[in-house]
C-alpha cells in the first residue's frame, strides 16, 4: 500500500521549483489526496491517519519532513518511495493540476472551510482524528472538482459559483 510519505515525495517532487513547496502545503496536499480518494473511489489512498490540528489536517508521518518554520521541502528523494502504480499516479496528478498552484496560506484557509476538519476540531482532544467516513462523505459530493482525464479545474466547484465576481466601482 501507499505511504503518506510516499504520497508527499510525489508533490515535493511535481513541485520542486515551488518555493512555497514547505510542510505545511504538502500537509495539505496530501490530505486532499487522500479526501478525494475516499470521496471517488470509496478506498484510502493511504492507511496513517489525519489528524485536526490547529493549522489544519495532519499526517503525522509527514512531521518529520522539515520544521514548520516554512523552509521549502528539497526534492531529493530522500523520503518515501517513488509511486509506480499508474492509477493512482494519474490520480495525483490530478489533485497537483487541482490544487498544486494555491499557495501554503490560502490552501490551510480552503482545509478550514471543510466541514471534516470543522467537525473534527470540534471533538475533545488537542488533535481529533479526521474520519476517513467524513472525509468519503464530504468529498463524494465534491468529486467533480476533480477531472481525472483532462486534469481541468473547476474553480466555481472548488471555491463555489461566484468567489471571484468582481463589482465595478463605476455606474
Amino acid at each position: 500500500m501507499i505511504k503518506a510519505l510516499d504520497v508527499a515525495r510525489f508533490f515535493v517532487e511535481k513541485g520542486a521549483d515551488d518555493p512555497e513547496m514547505t510542510q505545511l502545503k504538502v500537509q495539505k496536499l496530501t490530505f486532499y489526496a487522500q479526501s478525494y480518494h475516499l470521496g471517488i473511489y470509496g478506498t484510502p489512498l493511504f492507511g496513517e491517519a489525519v489528524r485536526a490540528w490547529k493549522h489544519g489536517p495532519v499526517i503525522t508521518s509527514l512531521r518529520s519532513l522539515q520544521d514548520c518554520r516554512g523552509n521549502k521541502i528539497p526534492a531529493d528523494g530522500s523520503f518515501g518511495n517513488p509511486i509506480e502504480d499508474p492509477e493512482a499516479l494519474k490520480f495525483l496528478e490530478a489533485i497537483w493540476s487541482t490544487y498544486g498552484c494555491f499557495s501554503a496560506d490560502l490552501l490551510v484557509g480552503m482545509t478550514h472551510a471543510d466541514p471534516p476538519w470543522i467537525e473534527a476540531r470540534k471533538l475533545d482532544g488537542q488533535s481529533p482524528e479526521i474520519t476517513q467516513e467524513a472525509m468519503r462523505d464530504y468529498f463524494s459530493s465534491r468529486a467533480d472538482d476533480i477531472d481525472l482525464e483532462s486534469g481541468d479545474v473547476s474553480i466555481e466547484s472548488i471555491f463555489g459559483e461566484g468567489a471571484f465576481a468582481v463589482s465595478s466601482p463605476i455606474g
